[in-house]
């Protein structure tokens, strides 16, 4: 059960009479309200009338007008609620809402944030449009990438999460696998990490990289050498009962790209059904003038999974790291090419310290300490849905810092719970900023 318990982050807090029209949506289609979706005190309030009527809840309702209560049976709840009254009963046992139901134009409104959390939605809000998002369907995947030293975050986070790639492993031209790291800091944890994750019911995914440009054309262009590959990962797989294995492969020359597809389809057809292929894969809006090895129609024909790379919009100069449009543009060009269920939307929960155009990692550590040092000039580009932060060093030169915050977050989770895609992942289980898992741990609560 999902709930973005913080619905109201965005919204303001109107007179009643005054309050914006809110729209619905419900498993990926609107629903046409009568009356609309109002809200008080900062709480989305939806009429009882579509509890009652819409397909995807089933809905019975009974209605005491002495007594002004409505008791109504979904989803195998039993809710009473009483007008004007903070206290309501779920299955007999009597909890507290934030918002006070009430009768306005001969309906009684209940919160929504309570409700969905009781019946087992997936909710988000897009305040760009003010449509609240219901889905009643499994649970989105949350993968996060373990890189580096995780284990504590993993330790703290796990509950939060369906799968991990442990990013452990690279391989080169000749196919061999071996650990990434080139000294021993990390690799006592490795097997604690695993088990930890196990033990919380994860997924488990080995990580395989490469990211240079000849190694990997040495690679792919031979038979022998992709077949060494798959062999290793296989027995790396095998040995270390992964649930499956996530190939990063970056830079890839664009005449490699029918290889590519190849060594992934003799991956999977190594490993068998109950083995789970999954790559990584740059974002693209189908609009871009360059080449790419990624062919997102055969790789989401043989791959179970497909995670798209929707970060670092502004590699080279300073700006939103994933403007909101253009994560739209990449989701939509992906659901052309991938199916749905297959496709997990990229984010990345760092952001990046600009000097002219260099540019530095911030994770929340160092968000926090620039914060704290200096005098920062914070904002908040509504266009892109990013927040940024303007400061000068001891030196005095300007430096830009641009990454996601709880708002710019919440738009991306709603955004692809509208879609409907097999859910979300995010680089890096490591100093990832905390107001994304506050955004996932109120979608629990």
């Amino acid at each position: 059960m999902l709930l973005v318990a913080a619905i109201c982050y965005f919204l303001v807090q109107y007179p009643l009479e005054a309050a914006a029209p809110v729209k619905i949506k419900i498993n990926g289609r609107e629903r046409d309200l009568s009356p609309p979706c109002q809200v008080r005190d900062g709480r989305i309030m939806v009429p009882l009338r579509f509890v009652v009527e819409d397909e995807a809840l089933q809905s019975q309702v009974a209605w005491d007008a002495a007594r002004q209560q409505a008791t109504v049976y979904c989803r195998k709840q039993r809710f009473d609620f009483y007008a004007g009254n903070r206290t309501a009963r779920l299955n007999g046992q009597a909890v507290q809402l934030d918002v006070a139901p009430y009768i306005f134009a001969r309906r009684m409104f209940i919160p929504l944030r309570f409700f969905s959390r009781w019946t087992g939605a997936t909710v988000g809000w897009k305040d760009r449009d003010r449509t609240a998002i219901l889905n009643f369907t499994p649970r989105p995947r949350v993968l996060a990438y373990y890189y580096g030293d995780g284990f504590a975050e993993l330790q703290q986070r796990a509950h939060l999460l369906t799968d991990v790639v442990f990013r452990w492993y690279q391989t080169d031209e000749q196919g061999r696998v071996f650990y990434e790291y080139s000294d021993t800091y990390y690799e006592h944890k490795f097997d604690e990490a695993l088990s930890l994750a196990r033990q919380a019911g994860l997924k488990t995914h080995a990580g395989v990289m490469l990211m240079d440009r000849q190694k990997l054309t040495v690679l792919l262009s031979s038979p022998q050498n992709r077949q060494a590959l798959v062999e290793n990962v296989k027995q790396m797989v095998v040995r270390q009962g992964y649930d499956g294995v996530n190939i990063d492969f970056e830079f890839i020359a664009p005449e490699e790209r029918d290889n590519f597809t190849r060594l992934v389809q003799e991956l999977k057809t190594a490993l068998g059904p109950d083995k789970t292929v999954s790559v990584a894969v740059f974002a693209r809006t189908g609009l871009e003038k360059w080449p790419t090895a990624y062919d997102y129609q055969a790789l989401g024909r043989v791959c179970d999974m497909v995670v798209i790379m929707a970060y670092d919009y502004h590699y080279e100069a300073a700006g939103a790291l994933a403007p909101i449009d253009w994560c739209q543009q990449v989701l939509e060009y992906a659901e052309k090419n991938i199916p749905r269920e297959k496709i997990l939307m990229g984010i990345g929960t760092y952001g990046y310290d600009w000097e002219g155009k260099s540019r530095k990692s911030v994770y929340q550590s160092q968000l926090d300490r620039l914060k704290a040092q200096f005098q920062a000039e914070e904002g908040f580009d509504r266009q892109a849905c990013s927040p940024y932060l303007v400061y000068q060093d001891q030196d005095g030169h300007r430096h830009e810092v641009w990454y996601e915050n709880r708002a710019s977050l919440e738009e991306k989770w709603a955004l692809y719970l509208e879609h409907g895609i097999a859910g979300i992942s995010y680089w890096k289980l490591s100093g990832a900023f905390t107001d994304f898992y506050a955004m996932l741990e109120s979608s629990r609560q």
